[in-house]
């Protein structure tokens, strides 16, 4: 499991020709473009990057036996993500399919009992018994404060 920000790709569109380029912002054109007063070498700003993107969560998985019980977990093992996302590898297939469910870090017993929140992507690889790639899918999640995401 991993944390993932949503990326917007934009693409710069370049003008020539004779016609004026006015800007909606200060600073965007040449022509519009701040001067800083003689001696100003630098300039400093704050960027918390808050309200930009969405918190990414730290995530806890478990897997779920025949019966619904939560048989094995795992915090920070995913090899995706920033250091707080979950992974397993090696998990058997029951009857074809495999259980498992997405909690917010300290939610030991998937009750939902965290405060994490934000988008998560589900990567899900299926092997057959020679170690080749059957099948591969993943989605993409909202993990809500005190959610569970149950996945079957």
């Amino acid at each position: 499991m991993m944390g993932q920000f949503a990326a917007t790709v934009s693409a710069c569109l370049l003008v020539l020709g004779g016609a004026a380029v006015r800007a909606a912002e200060p600073n965007e054109t040449f022509a519009d473009r701040t001067l800083l007063p003689a001696g100003v070498l630098s300039v400093i700003d704050d960027l918390t990057g808050e309200g930009l993107v969405p918190p990414i969560p730290d995530t806890l998985l478990g897997v779920r036996d025949l019966f619904g019980s939560i048989y094995f977990t795992d915090d920070n093992s995913s090899p995706y993500g920033d250091g707080t996302a979950s992974g397993i590898g090696g998990v058997p297939i029951d009857s074809g399919s495999i259980d498992f469910a997405v909690t917010g870090y300290g939610d030991d017993g998937f009750f939902g009992s965290h405060g994490e929140q934000g988008d998560y992507e589900v990567f899900v690889d299926v092997y057959d018994f020679f170690g080749d790639l059957v099948d591969s899918f993943s989605e993409v999640h909202t993990l809500e404060p005190g959610g569970v995401d149950d996945f079957y």
